[in-house]
């Protein structure tokens, strides 16, 4: 009986990580349809290395971005539609008012370790930091 809860105990960890799913699926460019590659490549014609995958029903092109020097994941619906652009920076490419609330603020002591913009059509520009 020892033994039993000893494997039980052994395996009942690797059921949580079996468990866990990400709900992230890779796609072949091949398999990407037309309309979006073509958006990408629009808006973002010196993409290379581009990795594919479908997200919630968008296609999402994860890449580094040289003009810029940003990694970058562009959501974009499969007839073409562009949703939104995900561009990793650091702190000296955040706008000067962003800098200056930042440093001004009750975390002015802290690292920003993280930052992330969210362009989306339409919608105001929104910054997120990890700190």
């Amino acid at each position: 009986m020892k033994n039993y809860f000893k494997l039980l105990a052994l395996l009942l960890p690797l059921a949580g990580f079996v468990a866990c799913s990400d709900d992230d699926k890779d796609v072949k460019t091949n398999k990407v349809p037309t309309p979006v590659k073509e958006t990408l490549t629009e808006l973002y014609p010196d993409a290379n290395y581009v990795e594919w995958e479908l997200n919630h029903g968008y296609y999402v092109a994860d890449f580094y971005n040289a003009e810029d020097r940003s990694e970058k994941e562009v959501w974009i619906e499969k007839d073409g539609d562009w949703q939104m652009t995900v561009s990793d920076i650091i702190y000296n490419q955040l706008p000067e008012e962003v800098q200056v609330s930042f440093e001004s603020g009750e975390y002015k002591d802290w690292y920003a370790d993280d930052i992330d913009v969210i362009t989306r059509p339409v919608y105001a520009t929104i910054y997120i930091m990890d700190v």
